[in-house]
Formats: C-alpha cells, structure tokens, sequence
C-alpha cells in the first residue's frame, strides 16, 4: 500500500511538471495524472497478461493521445495478440477493426504514412484474408511512398497477394509480372545496400521468385514483351523494366531482349545499357564485342554494386572462353568492390575446377585442385548466405574428385599435411584424401 502511494505520489508530481507541454499529456491537470499513470502501468503487462495491459492502454489512448508514439505500437501489439487468441467471432472481430483503427490513428497522429500503411497491409492479410484488395490497395500505396525503404515483409506479401488476385480474375498476369520486377528491385537494393536487413530481404527475394514462378518462364515473358514492344521500343522506362526483368530471368539469349537492349541504349548510352548491351552480345556468343561493352559500362558506372555486377560478368564470358586464370583476376575484382558477396567465390571455384587437368602435376595434386575450389565454393555461402543452395551443389559436385591416399602417397604427400599449388591458382590446401 506504501509503495502503490509513493508510485501514485511520483506519478503525479511528473503529470504536474510536463503539464507545460499544453495537450500532449492532456487538456487537465486530472488528465495528465491519468495519462502519465496510463502509460506506466500498461507496459508492465505487455505480452504478459494483454487483457490487464489493454485495460490500463485504453486511458492514455483516450485522454492523451499525441503522447507516445511507442503507445500506438505496443496497442498493435495487443490487439493483435488477443485477436489472434479469441475463440468468439464477434468479439474477435471488434478487437480486428479496432486494431485497424489503431493503425489509422498512428499514421494522424503521427505521421510516417507509407511505413505504417505497409505494416497495416500485412495484417490486413493476415486478419482479412478474403479481403484481398483492401490489403493489397494499402501495400501498394506504401510501396508507393516507401520505395527502396520498403520492408521485406511487404513486398513479399504484396507478390503473394498479387498472385491470388490473378487466381481470382482480378489481376492480369502482365501486372503480376509487372509486380514481380517492382518489388525484386526493392529487394535487390536491400540485399546490396542494407546490411543490417539483409537476410530478411534474401529470404523475401526466394518467397517473391517462388510466388512468380509461373508467370516467369522466359517463353512467356518474351512473347508478353515481344508483343508490347513496337509500341514502347521509344518508352525509357518501359525498356529498362523489361531489361531488367528479362535479366533477373536469365532470358538474355530470347529475341526481343536483343531489340530491347538495342533500343534502350540507342535512347541512352549509360553504364545501364551498355551492360544491357553486353548481355545481348553474351546471348549471340560475340564475346569479344560483349568484353567490350561490359568494360564501357564499368568505365561509366559510379555505383560500386554495379560495377561489381559488370566485372563479374566479364569473370563469367572469361569461364566461358576458357581464360580461368582471367575469370579469377575479374572475380577477385568484382569481390573487392562489393563486400558480403559470395558470387565472385563460386567463379573463382569454378575456375579452379575447371584448371584441375592442366594445372595439376599429377592424380594427387589433380584432386587437391579440386579441395582448393571446394573451399572456395565453402567460403562463397560463408560470407553470403544467399548462395549456399548453389555452392551446396558445387561441394557435393567436387569433394568426390578429392585424391586417394595411394595416390598422393606415391608423391610423398600425406593425408592432414599443408600443400601449396602452383600454376596460377597459388593456394595451400590441406590435404585430404578418400
């Protein structure tokens, strides 16, 4: 009891020395007490006893609602905690569309529209499954103004609900696709440039590209592209989306890909287009003519990122031509210029791969070669988890070309001992044999 009257005591005299701060805390004095005891006592039953915790939030909620914007969050938290726990229907149903309402508020009160309209998007989806296009109208606008900030849960969610529009006969498969390039340059930006989220937009980026799949076959994407193309081959931004798009996809080799890169870098000669251009030389097999314009795109591009997605393209049309030893210097470039990627490292293990037969001096070092691209592959998905899946497969392939201990014993080299390979590849490996 002493202690309920010294904690209600402290609480008043605090409601009394914020009162200056004229209708954050109330419009009276008998407001501001139970405003500032409101926003203490709720937050001690927080996912603990949410009932209890709604009871004292409801206070500060009603007399004193520009106080706290932590308040409008840890109310989302409720609601959304008792919703997701009622078992009656109409009651659930009320704690659903006063959580909506909650959302509503944040954004009046205070602001930050475009963020707080993708949270409510999400759960709309979540609580109003049937009501698609509620959810999907507030993604949306949030994307709109959200942009490169978007959060990876939203536009994964967008894709997801995109594609029950087009089951429903609400959407057209051109917009789904449409959708699918927005929200994957959303997703690209996050993974080269956001470091702290960058796993969750990995993740988001594998559940969009599995959502799309059907809509993005590159026999389908080409002939949606063919046919709009007369009427947008003068349209900047309708070409550089459909690059894109038809890049992401690996389509570089279909026709209207040609025509589009073509186009784009006859209306605007970037590093963008010469790239585009590089590509569509890459799909013709004109590798001298693609080395080239891959190289004017690096010269022109500020953009670290980009110019590390260049170099790894000639990396790649190096591998291609048989120039390991060059495909590793790009890969190694291309490295150096975008930390936390783990592309480069397959190429250079693919390099190594490839050199076993004419680096190697004999059956043992052959099959060390192959430990030295393994590792490569192991350090790939080490420093980017995006790749495991492909380096995974690249392990598998090659640890079984590891040497026999007959073999290297022959040569005097034991199983557990350091080995340094010479050629070009220069790498000490520890050996291990089968």
């Amino acid at each position: 009891m002493k202690k309920k009257l010294i904690t209600t005591t402290t609480l008043s005299l605090f409601a009394l020395a914020i009162m200056a701060q004229t209708g954050k805390y109330g419009k009276t004095p008998q407001d501001s007490i139970k405003c500032v005891e409101g926003l203490s006592l709720y937050k001690d039953f927080v996912g603990k006893d949410d009932k209890t915790a709604l009871s004292y939030w409801r206070v500060p909620f009603s007399v004193c609602p520009l106080s706290s914007e932590k308040m409008y969050l840890d109310g989302i938290t409720i609601y959304s905690s008792l919703a997701s726990k009622e078992k009656d229907a109409t009651v659930q149903q009320k704690l659903i569309d006063t959580l909506f309402m909650v959302y509503d508020k944040r954004i009046e009160n205070f602001g930050k529209e475009g963020f707080v309209r993708g949270r409510k998007g999400v759960d709309l989806f979540k609580f109003k499954p049937k009501d698609l296009e509620a959810a999907f109208a507030e993604l949306s606008k949030s994307i709109q103004l959200q942009s490169n900030k978007s959060e990876a849960a939203v536009i994964a969610t967008y894709m997801q609900i995109s594609a029950e529009l087009e089951k429903a006969g609400k959407r057209t498969k051109e917009l789904v696709v449409e959708d699918y390039g927005l929200v994957s340059e959303i997703a690209d930006f996050n993974v080269a440039n956001n470091e702290k989220n960058k796993d969750f937009y990995t993740k988001a980026q594998e559940n969009i590209d599995a959502i799309a799949a059907p809509y993005l076959s590159c026999e389908v994407l080409s002939k949606s592209l063919a046919d709009k193309y007369e009427a947008n081959k003068e349209n900047l931004n309708w070409l550089k989306k459909s690059e894109s798009l038809l890049s992401r996809k690996s389509c570089t080799e279909a026709q209207p890909y040609f025509k589009i890169a073509e186009s784009l870098y006859k209306l605007e000669p970037s590093a963008a287009a010469a790239a585009s251009m590089a590509k569509m030389y890459v799909g013709q097999k004109q590798y001298s003519k693609a080395n080239d314009f891959f190289k004017q795109a690096i010269e022109q591009e500020t953009d670290n990122n980009k110019k590390a997605e260049y170099t790894l393209y000639l990396a790649k049309v190096a591998l291609i031509n048989g120039q390991a030893e060059t495909a590793k210097n790009y890969a190694l470039k291309a490295a150096g210029l975008r930390s936390g990627w783990g592309e480069p490292y397959l190429i250079i293990g693919s390099a190594y791969a490839s050199a076993a037969g004419s680096c190697a001096q004999n059956e043992c070092e052959k099959g060390l070669i192959y430990i030295a691209a393994v590792e490569q592959f192991a350090k790939a998905k080490a420093v980017d988890a995006s790749v495991a899946a492909d380096a995974n497969k690249e392990i598998a392939k090659y640890s079984k070309y590891y040497p026999t201990n007959k073999d290297c014993f022959f040569h005097g080299i034991q199983d557990g001992s350091s080995y340094k390979i010479g050629c070009w590849i220069n790498e000490t490996v520890t050996v291990k044999t089968q």
